[in-house]
């Protein structure tokens, strides 16, 4: 695609420290999560570094938007589906930075110092560019086990060798570049890796040697093997050419197979 040479992303590593970032989380049906998480989010807020949160919220059928609002987060409605929901809170948003949180996961207590530092007090060494995106490290399950001790150590080495980080690691880009690539790909699954494919032709991500702490529901439904299985699998069918509508749709039978067994 050549993005990385375009004259446009070459301008945004260069540009003015920012003053605002922006998380954006989208939501259906969360409102036992909503407050945690949109909580984590604000508490970032510290001298020069301003937050704001916006949950784009899939119109869900429970208390998901009220309690956000009242968490201090501005709530916008969207279509359902995670690309789409995030694509609408980056439109409403006004930071320079943007920050795309699940709304299962909680950041850590420094995080937007953290993020600050990452993308914008790095040296500059050797002619490279400056970070354009980035990452936390890893994912911090919520829940106790030898399994969830063994995720946490693949994922951060997933992460730190192959650079493929996955949208529960809280990606953050800046907001001109996310621009410039067109934001999400509105899709049914996969946006999360699809978006990071784009990102990594633009250099490597900065990562945070922090995890993200997310709930341990995901495995918990299907269980850590079948958890981990499924999503290797759809994740070789994605890169095989498979669409994303049939990968959601077998996603969505094995979790619906596995409800009737319970």
């Amino acid at each position: 695609m050549g993005l990385n040479k375009s004259p446009r992303l070459a301008q945004h590593a260069s540009a003015p420290e920012p003053s605002l970032l922006s998380v954006i989380i989208p939501a259906l049906n969360e409102e036992e999560n909503i407050r945690t998480s949109v909580g984590s989010a604000l508490q970032g807020r510290s001298g020069e570094q301003q937050v704001e949160v916006v949950v784009a919220d899939g119109s869900s059928s429970d208390q998901t938007a009220a309690v956000a609002k009242r968490a201090g987060a501005q709530v916008i409605t969207a279509s359902r589906g995670r690309g789409t929901q995030m694509n609408a809170g980056w439109r409403a948003s006004h930071g320079q930075t943007l920050l795309f949180l699940h709304a299962d996961s909680q950041l850590p207590m420094d995080y937007a110092a953290l993020l600050h530092g990452a993308l914008y007090s790095q040296p500059v060494r050797h002619g490279r560019q400056p970070a354009l995106w980035g990452c936390f490290e890893t994912i911090q399950i919520d829940s106790p086990g030898w399994q969830m001790h063994l995720l946490h150590a693949a994922v951060s080495l997933r992460t730190r060798i192959l650079h493929q980080p996955y949208g529960d690691q809280a990606i953050f880009v800046r907001a001109n570049t996310f621009s410039a690539l067109g934001g999400y790909k509105e899709v049914p699954l996969m946006e999360d890796v699809d978006l990071v494919r784009r990102l990594r032709r633009l250099g490597p991500p900065a990562i945070i040697r922090q995890p993200i702490v997310t709930s341990a529901r995901r495995w918990q439904r299907l269980g850590f093997v079948r958890t981990t299985l499924l999503n290797q699998l759809i994740l070789v069918a994605w890169r095989l050419g498979v669409k994303e509508e049939r990968l959601s749709a077998w996603y969505r039978s094995a979790g619906s197979k596995q409800s009737k067994r319970m």
